[in-house]
């Protein structure tokens, strides 16, 4: 009897650690499963931004209230996005971290030099796509600052002093000049980001080795 109690604490321990690895694979992937979604959300968010920037900076005077009003809620989603990705980034960034650290840890344990040799093999490929991951999003994060820095003088400008004299000056700045390929460039950094997201997502998916 006091075997018995010995051994089943011991099986349980072994039955924890073998599902607790494929767990820590699976939350990592719903995370990147979430950034997606919030990437392709943020490319639309840039371009409604943009389009009502331009509107806001071309409409008549009597009308300058609503476009201003319309740039602001849009600009307010765009920041959304842009949190939202950021705050994604550094949960991926620590569920990785344990990840990483659980798998290499375990791997010492194995015994067998070739399936220890497997098991380190997988890691680096798997790392080395992480690595490129977190390239692509410091990328987004940059270039998300610069355009949402300007968007956000620009309202600032506009908002205190709407009227078609302020609107004409405003848009002839290098500030709105350079706007669109502010975000053009956001939404190339996205779609790096969102290509390495579903790559990284790849590895950690039953058909890696396809």
């Amino acid at each position: 009897m006091n075997r018995l109690l010995t051994v089943i604490p011991a099986v349980l321990f072994v039955f924890a650690c073998s599902t607790a690895a494929p767990d820590r694979a699976v939350r990592t992937s719903e995370t990147l499963s979430t950034m997606q979604e919030q990437v392709t959300v943020a490319r639309t968010r840039v371009d409604t931004t943009l389009a009502s920037l331009n509107n806001l900076l071309s409409t008549s005077p009597a009308s300058l209230r609503a476009a201003y009003d319309a740039y602001a809620r849009d600009l307010s989603a765009l920041d959304k996005s842009a949190t939202s990705i950021r705050n994604s980034n550094d949960e991926l960034r620590d569920r990785t971290a344990d990840y990483f650290t659980s798998w290499k840890k375990d791997t010492a344990k194995v015994s067998s030099p070739e399936l220890q040799t497997i098991a380190d093999q997988r890691r680096q490929v798997v790392r080395d796509q992480y690595d490129r991951f977190r390239t692509s999003y410091a990328g987004v994060s940059t270039a998300f600052d610069t355009l949402l820095k300007d968007l956000h003088d620009v309202s600032t400008v506009m908002g205190h002093d709407l009227n078609d004299s302020t609107q004409t000056q405003v848009r002839g700045t290098a500030v709105v000049q350079s706007a669109a390929s502010d975000g053009a460039r956001v939404q190339t950094a996205l779609d790096a980001a969102l290509a390495d997201t579903r790559a990284f997502s790849q590895q950690l998916s039953p058909t890696a080795g396809q």
